[in-house]
């Protein structure tokens, strides 16, 4: 379940947007699926985004548009990273 960016852009004192991305988050959980995050560019959002029970990110924070050739080789250097995690 997607979250959009608006959400994740907002003022992270909207107690209206974090009210709304929290209960994304449990309606996905409740309904067995990952909620993503679209538009992370920054730590400080996807620790607020966490926080409120989303899963996973996408955005300038994960990577910048890559070529096609390009995405291999990131994926394999995500999966090694992770398992030193």
């Amino acid at each position: 379940m997607k979250i959009d960016q608006s959400f994740v852009r907002a003022d992270p004192h909207d107690s209206n947007c974090t009210a709304i991305v929290s209960a994304i988050a449990a309606l996905g959980r409740s309904l067995g699926m990952m909620t993503l995050a679209e538009g992370v560019e920054s730590q400080e959002q996807w620790r607020r985004i966490m926080a409120s029970g989303c899963t996973a990110a996408q955005g300038f924070l994960v990577s910048y548009p890559l070529p096609p050739e390009s995405i291999g080789d990131f994926l394999a250097e995500e999966a090694k990273r992770n398992c030193t995690m």
